[in-house]
C-alpha cells in the first residue's frame, strides 16, 4: 500500500494536470459547440469564447488544486493572475492561429482540429504552469 501511495505523490502533480486539463478541455468543447452549434455564432469566434471560459477554469483549478499554490496574498494573486493570463494568451494565440489556418483556410473538420491543437496547448500550459506561473521556491 505505501508504494501505491509513494507512486501516487511521485506523479500526483502531473496526474492531476492531466485530470484538470481534460475537464479545462471539455469546458472549452462545451462552450465552443453551445456557441457554435446552438447559438449560430462563426467557428472562429465560437473558439474564442472556449478559450476564455477555458482559462477561467484553468487558474483557479491549477492553482488550488493541481499545483497547491499557498500564495494568497493580492499582490501575489495578481502577479500569478497576469503570468497565467499572459502565459495563457501566448497559447491562446496559437491556437487561435492555428484554428484558423487549420480549419478556416484549410477547411479541415472543426473538431480534429480542436483537438490536435488542444494536445498542443496542454503541454504548452502544463510547461509554463509549472516552470514559471506556480513554480516552487527553491528550498536550500
Amino acid at each position: 500500500m505505501n508504494k501505491i501511495i509513494d507512486t501516487y505523490e511521485k506523479y500526483r502533480e502531473p496526474l492531476l494536470y492531466v485530470i484538470v486539463g481534460g475537464l479545462t478541455t471539455a469546458v472549452n468543447f462545451v462552450a465552443y459547440f453551445l456557441c457554435s452549434r446552438k447559438l449560430g455564432i462563426s467557428p472562429f469566434i465560437s473558439n474564442g469564447v472556449g478559450w476564455v471560459c477555458s482559462v477561467t477554469f484553468a487558474y483557479f483549478t491549477d492553482k488550488i488544486v493541481v499545483f497547491r499554490s499557498k500564495n494568497f496574498g493580492w499582490l501575489n494573486i495578481l502577479r500569478e493572475a497576469a503570468a497565467f493570463v499572459a502565459a495563457r494568451l501566448a497559447t491562446g494565440f496559437m491556437d487561435m492561429g492555428l484554428f484558423f489556418l487549420l480549419n478556416t483556410l484549410m477547411g479541415l473538420n472543426d473538431f480534429w482540429v480542436k483537438v490536435f491543437i488542444n494536445v498542443l496547448v496542454v503541454v504548452g500550459n502544463y510547461l509554463f504552469s509549472k516552470f514559471v506561473i506556480f513554480k516552487k521556491p527553491k528550498t536550500n
